[in-house]
């Protein structure tokens, strides 16, 4: 945390040249991250559309798909977002009112058609564009870690999420190997 604060203090004395030039690099930085991940998806869409009888396997055998359902009473009038859903999204696999928001969707539409009982916005966990109390079930599957806020993003979540309702969260944590250094994340 000193370290932020320290950041922040020269931050705001450095000659306003040198910010913008930071600004536009840490902005150059994000933009590349999207396009990057944008282009993973158009891989993956193909993918998907392919396979989804075995993304659908993967729910159930990886993320309990039909344990999470049982246990958080999804039914017909449960009301489910997905934040960060991208393309193959939980919601392919659930028959309720069901919405995603991601930071890119508006480019995920251009490659992929989400089935039209979906309703798919662009949004940022952040941020999350309904109201208080709307939802039954919200899922956030590896998307935590890509939000610029964790903190944030759960306030959010847990501000749209109805008093009993259900957060369902998944990380993927693998173990990193580098020369001459092995640790477990």
């Amino acid at each position: 945390m000193w370290f932020i604060l320290i950041a922040a203090q020269l931050f705001s004395i450095m000659p306003s040249r040198v910010r913008r030039l930071i600004e536009r690099l840490l902005h150059r930085s994000l933009t590349l991250k999207r396009i990057s991940a944008l282009r993973s998806q158009i891989v993956w869409c193909r993918e998907f559309e392919a396979n989804k009888d075995k993304v659908l396997e993967y729910w159930r055998r990886y993320r309990y798909l039909d344990l999470i359902m049982e246990m958080c009473r999804i039914n017909e009038k449960s009301r489910i977002l997905d934040v960060g859903c991208g393309i193959s999204t939980v919601l392919h696999y659930v028959r309720e009112e069901k919405y995603g928001i991601d930071p890119l969707a508006d480019a995920y539409k251009k490659i992929y058609r989400y089935p039209s009982d979906m309703t798919i916005l662009r949004g940022v966990g952040e941020n999350i564009p309904f109201p208080d109390e709307f939802f039954d079930v919200v899922f956030c599957s590896n998307a935590l870690d890509h939000v610029e806020d964790p903190k944030k993003t759960v306030e959010e979540i847990h501000r749209v999420l109805k008093k009993g309702g259900y957060f369902i969260l998944t990380v993927e944590i693998f173990e990193r190997r580098e020369k001459g250094y092995q640790t477990s994340i």
